[in-house]
């Protein structure tokens, strides 16, 4: 009776499952959401079984073919489910499902029914609730890592494993997670065999030695777990992190290999944006604020979780970054700490973790998107149809369902329009109660309709293509196949720059059988053109661009088609489309990018020399063309390159020896970026002076806000660095 009711409730939660976004798809979350709930029915099954009162040895034998026929049903129903719905419906990878059900899913009726077991044996009278305690008990570790370790990554008896984020979109089956199963069904299979064998009688052993043995060992292994790498603590991630800066404000740990001059840069610039953002929130941290920068993404992934998205944990007043981007987010997370102060709760965070106001107040506090003001970029996708309902963004977990991109946008530029109309205090409380009404005297769609007139008096010279650029891009609920395709995009790109053009292009191939993938049709396009294929690498892209019209994708694979063009010289039609890209201006770096490339193709060969070259050849190429005098849109790239090359500052220097003058964007946005290299080697004078010089250009309020804002940062340096830095406490390993 039993296995019939579970196999009908396990058939409804998996047509549930279908109708998901993400569970739709026989893959990782399909996996662990039946590991769940079979874990779950496993356990219930295990303690029907045990307090069934039929005579003991009619029920050892019924029992054992009981708790058979029950794994197999339990197992082969949800597989099933998947592989039938894959077929009639939506098909990634049959092979990764079953990889994720083996790993994921498999193991749980074990470990359900183990639980179940041990909660009969010693608790016979309230066993089912007893189970229930427990099953909740070892999901709420998670919850404890969570709160008191740095990581977002978990595994779980219960789930398997949880990546923490949906930033990071490729889940591979790892072989620590393999080894973690292993060590789950080791551990939770022969307790179930252990209190089966006790409870009919074949084993004579005290309850008190099977309850020491089912304690003792998952003590031990979490204990040991961070050793392992199923968990990081503090203790392990600063053994890692183990470079230290002490300011009087943050403890700052760095990975080794970052270098020192950088790290002090580093340290200097979390001191200007606390005293920046104590003075907008009009507070300050209760605690030191302690700062993480990890070497690279793949170090961030293997200690902390997230490989490609920034974290803070305002309730440990910690911040998680990595120190190739450190100022892309950086001030932003700090920002999270700041919002601890007037958040609720023990995470300290905004009511009911609406996370628009979470994500909104931090943005508020560090106001600049992709070298963009906020606001500008708020106007920018309003103007251009790009329009998201703010009641509903700030209702609950909405901010999540809009590219990211615009959630964030949104959510930022609105509460910096708060703080700014009514004031921080009221905008505090509004953190802390989410009440519109009772805080500000109007409903929130009042001042919605306020907030969009502020947007449209805002005058854009900027083109429909920004908007495409920066918007025109999916949420991962609405991708086909997100987990796959990123995990074989992932896969793909590592043979491509391994040299295995042929394998990469099979794997690119493989993708767009699936789904249309822009960076497969990319890769695809420059595997072929690698292998000489020139005329079908390049038809690959113009048979295909057109599919990602309006869409963010659509400049960078104009961009690609430009370059292949250019390198199998088809000049002419290479420079038009990179004019056609600087008349779009989707976005900075493109913009300057293309134009680089349109300097580089009158000087004869130079551009294609360029695009072959290593990154030494293309360093030397550059200094070549500023020879005379200065094309002020390869001074991103120098920088770039230099800092690649490890040259050291002075020889960096020495090849600017002409003037500097700002007269346009591009010579303003070069000063721009050189401030900020100059403030990394802590030549606070040059990194003010040219700081300054970008502040001529005053034809464009969306920049002006950029630059104006970096030379208040570099003025500040200017003036503070000493007092500042001679309260550092170093230490490097």
């Amino acid at each position: 009776m039993h296995i019939l009711v579970h196999s009908i409730l396990l058939v409804i939660f998996n047509l549930m499952l279908f109708y998901f976004p993400l569970t739709k798809v026989f893959g990782y979350e399909y996996s662990a959401a039946n590991a769940v709930f079979i874990s779950f029915l496993s356990g219930i099954f295990a303690i029907a079984i045990f307090k069934s009162k039929l005579p003991l040895e009619i029920l050892r034998s019924l029992s054992k073919r009981s708790f058979l026929i029950y794994f197999i049903s339990i197992l082969l129903i949800p597989l099933i489910m998947a592989v039938v719905h894959s077929y009639f419906g939506i098909a990634c990878s049959l092979k990764d499902g079953f990889e994720f059900y083996a790993v994921i899913t498999v193991p749980s009726v074990l470990i359900g029914a183990a639980l179940g077991a041990f909660a009969f044996i010693f608790f016979k009278k309230i066993s089912y609730f007893i189970f229930i305690i427990i099953y909740l008990l070892i999901i709420s570790i998670t919850f404890v890592e969570l709160y008191f370790n740095p990581q977002i990554y978990f595994f779980n008896p219960v789930f398997g494993y949880f990546p923490g984020t949906i930033y990071d979109e490729a889940i591979p089956v790892t072989l620590k997670l393999i080894s973690y199963r292993i060590l789950n069904l080791l551990y939770f299979g022969l307790l179930l065999l252990t209190l089966y064998k006790y409870n009919f009688k074949v084993i004579t052993l005290t309850k008190k030695f099977i309850f020491f043995l089912a304690v003792i060992f998952p003590a031990l292994f979490l204990y040991f777990s961070p050793v392992f790498g199923y968990s990081t603590t503090f203790t392990k991630l600063k053994s890692e992190l183990s470079n230290h800066i002490s300011t009087e404000h943050f403890e700052i740990y760095f990975a080794p290999g970052i270098d020192s001059t950088l790290m002090k840069s580093i340290a200097l610039q979390h001191e200007y944006y606390y005293f920046r953002l104590s003075d907008y929130f009009d507070v300050v941290p209760k605690e030191k604020i302690n700062s993480y920068i990890f070497y690279d993404s793949n170090q961030k992934k293997e200690l902390f979780g997230s490989k490609n998205a920034d974290v803070a944990k305002p309730w440990q007043y910690s911040t998680y970054t990595t120190y190739d981007d450190y100022d892309r987010t950086l001030r932003h997370e700090i920002a999270h700490c700041f919002t601890a102060e007037f958040g609720t709760g023990i995470f300290k965070l905004a009511d009911w973790f609406n996370p628009a106001l979470i994500e909104g107040a931090a943005v508020a506090g560090d106001p600049f998107y992709g070298e963009n003001a906020v606001d500008y970029m708020a106007a920018l996708a309003y103007q251009n149809d790009f329009k998201v309902n703010i009641v509903s963004l700030f209702s609950s977990f909405n901010f999540f369902t809009n590219v990211s991109s615009l959630s964030y946008i949104y959510a930022g530029s609105f509460a910096k329009y708060l703080i700014r109309n009514y004031g921080i205090q009221k905008f505090k409380l509004l953190y802390g109660s989410l009440h519109f009404q009772k805080i500000y005297g109007n409903t929130l769609s009042k001042i919605e309709q306020d907030y969009y007139e502020y947007l449209k008096t805002l005058n854009l010279s900027d083109t429909k293509d920004k908007a495409y650029y920066y918007y025109g891009s999916r949420s991962i609920f609405y991708k086909v196949c997100p987990r796959y395709v990123a995990e074989q995009l992932h896969t793909a790109w590592d043979m491509f720059y391994q040299g295995r053009y042929e394998s990469a292009g099979s794997a690119f191939n493989q993708i767009l059988k699936v789904t249309n993938n822009p960076s497969a049709y990319t890769g695809l396009a420059e595997s072929m053109f690698k292998q000489t294929k020139i005329d079908t690498a390049i038809s690959i892209l113009k048979d295909n661009i057109e599919k990602f019209k309006n869409t963010s994708s659509y400049y960078s694979m104009e961009f690609t088609l430009a370059d292949l063009s250019a390198e199998a010289n088809n000049i002419s039609y290479a420079d038009s489309l990179y004019i056609e890209i600087m008349r779009q201006n989707p976005g900075r770096v493109l913009y300057y990018l293309s134009h680089l490339r349109l300097e580089l193709s009158l000087k004869n060969v130079m551009l294609k020399e360029y695009l072959k070259g290593s990154e030494f050849d293309k360093y030397v190429i550059l200094q070549k063309l500023n020879g005379n005098y200065y094309h002020y849109c390869s001074f991103p790239v120098l920088i770039v390159l230099s800092k690649a090359l490890k040259e050291k500052y002075d020889i960096f220097l020495s090849q600017f020896t002409k003037s500097l003058t700002v007269t346009d964007y591009e010579s303003s946005y070069a000063a721009y970026k050189l401030s900020q290299y100059v403030l990394e080697k802590l030549d606070f004078d040059k990194a003010r002076k040219l700081a300054a010089l970008s502040t001529r250009f005053k034809k464009d309020k969306n920049f002006d806000e950029v630059i104006q804002s970096n030379y208040e940062k570099m003025l500040w340096c200017f003036n503070n660095a000493g007092n500042v830095t001679a309260k550092f406490k170093t230490k490097e390993n």
